[in-house]
């Protein structure tokens, strides 16, 4: 198991991009916004996020850039659970700890995230909403257009996705999608058949999940089930 020290540039930013495996970051200094799916986070220096495999996200480093500690998930932990961030008082232990023993190290990391979860940034309660709309639908196979999700809310389509994309930094149609990706990892995951996965996720048809599980994840429904 490996660590990596990762340095970034002041009022820079890194486009939405996914790891194919589990990490924990540890922000060593500086500061910075992430955004996904899960919402918007500050993360200055003691911050540890832990972010399971392919979980899709974007950063936006500030004036003083960032130093961030990489530290791959060991295989025994727990590495399809959720997305969390929290501020650890005992982050400069886990950074030293990194140094001898990185294995050690994760999952002192993995018991701080467990024990402390930190807020999200705010949203408008109307964006909250639509998040809470969209993270339905796919569970239920129901396709409402983003169009009807926004009047819903109260403001136009246009208004609706540029701050959508602004706070979750994906697209409503992209945020949808995630979900739904996400609760077929956990599914497959358990050996839960692509047919079955296909239907409870609401997709069209197995192939509609095999062309965006392959597109996302770099394997077929049935690679994935049989590598976790």
């Amino acid at each position: 198991m490996t660590i990596e020290n990762t340095r970034h540039a002041p009022d820079c930013g890194l486009a939405p991009h996914r790891h194919g495996e589990g990490y924990i970051a540890v922000v060593v200094a500086g500061a910075y916004e992430e955004a996904s799916v899960d919402g918007r986070y500050f993360c200055p220096p003691a911050t540890l996020v832990w972010h399971p495999p392919f979980h899709l996200h974007e950063n936006r480093f500030g004036a003083d850039g960032a130093a961030v500690l990489n530290l791959p998930l060991p295989a025994a932990a727990p590495v399809l659970n959720a997305y969390r961030v929290c501020l650890s008082p005992c982050a400069e232990n886990i950074i030293a700890l990194a140094q001898t023993d990185a294995a050690r190290a994760a999952f002192a990391a993995l018991e701080e995230l467990q024990a402390k979860v930190a807020p999200a940034m705010a949203a408008p309660d109307w964006l909250i909403s639509m998040a809470r709309a969209l993270r339905r639908d796919p569970y239920k196979g129901v396709s409402s257009s983003i169009g009807v999700l926004a009047r819903e809310s109260g403001v136009s389509a246009e208004h609706a996705s540029r701050q959508f994309k602004a706070y979750f930094g994906v697209t409503p149609t992209a945020y949808r999608r995630e979900y739904r990706v996400r609760r077929a990892m956990r599914m497959l995951g358990r050996g839960a058949p692509s047919t079955e996965t296909a239907y409870s996720c609401g997709y069209a048809d197995q192939s509609h999940l095999v062309k965006e599980f392959r597109t996302i994840t770099g394997r077929t429904p049935g690679a994935f089930r049989a590598g976790r």
